[in-house]
């Protein structure tokens, strides 16, 4: 079967957002929801994910269910942009390189004719990504004990 292109709406993205901030509004907001933290929502998302992957043999109920998933995403956003100040763009703009540099068959040049060439190939990417991800961590924690004198 060939892939169709995604045909989501920017309009839609931004209306489950609204959504997500009417819930959370400190004035108006659901209690429940507000009372949330990023780790019970994340929990909730694993039972979520669960009720998908059984929907997903009944292709009617499977849009619903990737639904509850998207919502519990974007709360734990909301939550994280909350309590810890991180800006939600950071989880779309982090999966989309970690695609690039993954799937270098498709954005690099190599060639993965088959499902098994590719899995390889992205597991030596992820290998030689969390290896350099150490080595610059040293790195910086070298030049942070440099500068503080430790």
């Amino acid at each position: 079967m060939a892939h169709i292109p995604l045909r989501i709406e920017g309009r839609m993205v931004r209306r489950l957002a609204r959504h997500i901030d009417d819930l959370l509004d400190d004035k108006t907001g659901c209690p429940w929801d507000r009372a949330q933290t990023p780790a019970s929502l994340a929990r909730l998302l694993i039972g979520e994910a669960e009720e998908l992957q059984e929907a997903i043999r009944r292709p009617d109920d499977a849009a619903e269910e990737a639904g509850d998933c998207l919502m519990l995403l974007f709360m734990i956003l909301a939550k994280l942009q909350d309590r810890r100040g991180t800006d939600p763009n950071l989880a779309f703009d982090s999966i989309c390189r970690k695609i690039v540099r993954r799937h270098t068959w498709i954005y690099g040049g190599e060639s993965a004719p088959t499902p098994a060439a590719a899995m390889r190939l992205w597991k030596r990417n992820k290998r030689r990504e969390r290896s350099g991800s150490s080595r610059a961590a040293k790195k910086s924690a070298a030049v942070r004990d440099r500068r503080s004198g430790a």
